[in-house]
């Protein structure tokens, strides 16, 4: 359970009611970006995507159809780029 929420640039929680005596503090800066915001935001700060992973099963390569694999895809055609993930 989340308590001592509060809305602003992204979200944060009051590490004070998180019960954990202060040493801990939750922030969820990207909590209110839709995905393709969060790929634009890291296209331009140069986030190399090819080490990046979303995809929900544990394999050796990301599988392109769980839910996870189908927003990233979905995400980076919205920005007008390719996953350097994708298969061809």
């Amino acid at each position: 359970m989340l308590i001592g929420l509060s809305s602003g640039p992204g979200l944060h929680i009051d590490r004070n009611r998180l019960g954990t005596g202060g040493k801990l503090d939750l922030v969820l800066p990207f909590i209110n970006m839709k995905k393709a915001e969060v790929m634009q935001l890291g296209k331009e700060l140069g986030v190399p995507f090819e080490l990046t992973w979303s995809c929900y099963l544990n394999s050796e390569e990301p599988c392109g159809h769980c839910v996870g694999c189908v927003g990233r895809a979905n995400a980076f055609s919205l920005i007008g780029e390719k996953d350097p993930l994708a298969k061809e």
